[in-house]
């Protein structure tokens, strides 16, 4: 049966978030200055955006990645439709387990997602968050290589956690925040799974609403 290609859904959690500029990321996580082509400064599933990897275990860098895991399914009215759902995130406590998430998350495929603010839906709009500690935020991600559009993409997705009790207050789940001295050890490709496991926890540092 031939399926044809039909509209995207998206999941509402952590659905948009800024990213830094080039030139800051360079020396936020001191490499050299990407080259990323176009990135929108506000990023939306199924955008391009920055990710910062360490795939060869030898240096990091920075890459335009598809953001969101792709499911191909039929369509619920009509089975011919094949819906792209884009997955956005995935919970941390079960990505080991869930079908779509545990071939990158059991092959070590860890990213960062930089960003300075994320957007919440709070009170029937959207608030913007950040550390204000922070110049940039590190999102715990995993990557894959994917299909949409019957072209091959190279993907990411941003996991999520249990809130803190600042976030508690407002949402039930939050982005992975790593701290800045537990971005080697994510990104380390000796870092095995149940290690990368305990860098998923709530942040432990203050959150507030940007102006």
């Amino acid at each position: 049966m031939h399926l044809k290609r039909s509209a995207v859904s998206f999941q509402s959690m952590c659905s948009r978030y800024q990213t830094p500029e080039a030139a800051e990321m360079a020396r936020y996580y001191r490499i050299d200055k990407p080259n990323l082509g176009e990135i929108k400064p506000v990023i939306y599933p199924g955008y391009q955006t920055p990710v910062l990897l360490n795939v060869n275990g030898d240096a990091l860098k920075i890459e335009s990645r598809f953001w969101g895991f792709v499911l191909n399914m039929p369509g619920k009215r009509d089975p011919s439709q094949q819906v792209a759902k884009i997955l956005q995130n995935a919970v941390s406590e079960t990505v080991h387990e869930k079908r779509t998430f545990s071939k990158s998350w059991l092959a070590g495929q860890r990213c960062i997602l930089p960003a300075v603010r994320f957007f919440e839906p709070i009170g029937g709009e959207f608030k913007s968050i950040y550390v204000p500690e922070r110049p940039i935020i590190s999102i715990a991600g995993i990557w894959a290589e994917q299909t949409y559009k019957d072209k091959k993409i190279q993907a990411c997705t941003m996991l999520t956690t249990e809130p803190n009790g600042w976030m508690s207050e407002y949402h039930d789940r939050m982005p992975v925040i790593l701290h800045p001295d537990d971005v080697s050890e994510w990104l380390s490709p000796d870092t095995a799974p149940d290690q990368a496991q305990k860098l998923c926890r709530p942040w432990s540092g203050s959150l507030a609403f940007a102006n």
